[in-house]
């Protein structure tokens, strides 16, 4: 059975998507069931679209045991907050994160219900120039994902994850989404280089991309796309 842990104002707020949720939960069991058998060891977190309701989706997150103790393992109720915290930061320049919508377990498994994105990420749109949006204008997508990385940075937020698949265009109004904030972390100061460095409990270093470093490695990607194909 579905236990619902946290549900967000945007939840409450939309009739329609709270309306889908309490009238499907028994097809929503069915796809945690078989999300539950396909996560696999070596993955912690997969992303479901749901038909009754083509504006949302489901990131369903392996939960961490003691037994299965993985570094890289995320966990939904932070990335529910770091959304909450980061609504509205770009709005007036056109770059968002999805709106979480609620949190839950089912089994093994932890899930949160949140905004799907209709359009492409950045690897998509390198690997098939077809998915480019048409009047795609490069240089104001360098300018408007670095000023929201600035914001966020501003607020103490930091991705830690800003590869060519966590950033995505709508495909119908050219609004820049950045999404999977499940490696994120926050800061009230100290050295940049602490930010993306994170001990583990075997007392393992991981070190983090820098967000603008990550950035700039897939604009230049995205750049050299483009201008290839001319």
């Amino acid at each position: 059975m579905i236990k619902i842990e946290a549900q967000t104002d945007f939840f409450e707020r939309d009739r329609l998507i709270k309306e889908s949720w309490e009238h499907n939960q028994k097809v929503i069991e069915e796809i945690l069931e078989d999300v539950e058998r396909r996560l696999g060891e070596g993955r912690t977190a997969i992303v479901i679209p749901l038909n009754i309701n083509n504006k949302v989706c489901l990131k369903v997150y392996k939960k961490e045991t003691e037994t299965h103790k993985n570094p890289y393992h995320i966990r939904p109720e932070n990335e529910e907050n770091r959304l909450e915290e980061l609504q509205g930061i770009g709005e007036d320049i056109s770059v968002a994160v999805p709106k979480p919508y609620l949190v839950g377990e089912y089994g093994k498994l932890k899930f949160m219900m949140m905004e799907k994105v209709d359009g492409p990420n950045i690897r998509e749109m390198i690997q098939n120039e077809e998915m480019i949006p048409e009047k795609f204008d490069l240089a104001d997508f360098k300018s408007r994902v670095e000023t929201f990385l600035e914001r966020m940075h501003d607020k103490r937020i930091y991705h830690r994850d800003l590869h060519w698949e966590n950033i995505m265009i709508d495909k119908k109004t050219g609004k820049i989404y950045v999404i999977d904030f499940g490696s994120s972390t926050s800061s009230f100061g100290g050295d940049e280089s602490d930010i993306y460095m994170e001990r583990t409990a075997a007392d393992d270093v991981i070190y983090f991309e820098p967000d603008k470093k990550e950035f700039d490695k897939v604009y230049r990607a995205l750049k050299n796309q483009i201008l290839t194909n001319g």
